[in-house]
């Protein structure tokens, strides 16, 4: 299975809303989205599925995406907003058999903290609009190098 691991494009503070759910993506935010739908394309010819953060910033992040693989099924789980590395990878799991590539839009810490259990090195960073590509067996093992890109410094390999 090859997995992206994409946090979702910068937030806005300033639109007044009634809390961070609500939350939508700042003019910088907007700004990344052409470039990481960019970068999936250079990785990918076909998405199989896209999974979210139903909060709004997540969610306009996913449908960026959607956008340029529509074929892909576009799949929003509440459970995401607030949930810890290990429960996110417990629904990860859950899709881990299903094989394909696959997209997960979601938030740090969690997307950080689940990078986090494939690497040897840690991980400086992992900012909005990022996204970590992965090659997973079906018990959820690394196989290969771990791909990096961010729209501030573009690709990089971990390890």
């Amino acid at each position: 299975m090859e997995l992206i691991l994409l946090r979702h494009a910068k937030s806005s503070w300033a639109s007044p809303v009634d809390g961070d759910w609500q939350r939508e993506l700042s003019p910088r935010g907007r700004r990344a989205l052409p470039k990481l739908v960019a970068q999936l394309g250079h990785w990918l010819q076909e998405l199989d599925l896209i999974v979210s953060s139903d909060a709004c910033r997540a969610r306009l992040t996913a449908e960026a995406v959607s956008q340029a693989y529509p074929s892909a099924q576009l799949l929003v789980l509440p459970e995401l907003y607030g949930a810890s590395a290990e429960e996110l990878y417990a629904q990860l799991e859950r899709f881990l058999g299903r094989g394909g590539t696959q997209v997960w839009v979601g938030h740090n810490p969690a997307m950080e903290q689940l990078l986090g259990r494939w690497l040897t090195t840690e991980l400086n960073k992992f900012p909005t609009a990022a996204m970590a590509r992965l090659k997973l067996d079906a018990e959820g093992r690394l196989q290969g190098p771990i791909a990096l890109w961010t729209p501030k410094w573009g690709e990089s390999k971990l390890t």
